[in-house]
């Protein structure tokens, strides 16, 4: 039988998932690999890919490293 989450959970976890997928998408739109921006980044290649994968929310603070090293306004990070 499935886990139940509950709904407040499950958003949480689908825009992890998205702003993920939209860093990744950036990232590669540059050709930077993940060590790349891990390392501009100032985190652990490890801690991007969870990041990446939906797996780990981001702090403002990671948010804004990434957006600064892919050299993008952090509201771009959450666009569609």
């Amino acid at each position: 039988m499935p886990k139940l989450v509950p709904s407040r959970h499950r958003r949480t976890n689908l825009y992890n998932a998205n702003v993920g997928v939209r860093i990744k998408m950036l990232r590669e739109e540059v050709e930077m690999s993940q060590g790349e921006l891990a390392e501009e980044a100032d985190m652990a290649q490890s801690q991007l890919s969870r990041i990446e994968s939906g797996e780990r929310s981001l702090t403002l603070q990671q948010a804004t490293a990434i957006a600064e090293a892919l050299d993008l306004p952090l509201s771009e990070l959450a666009e569609d």
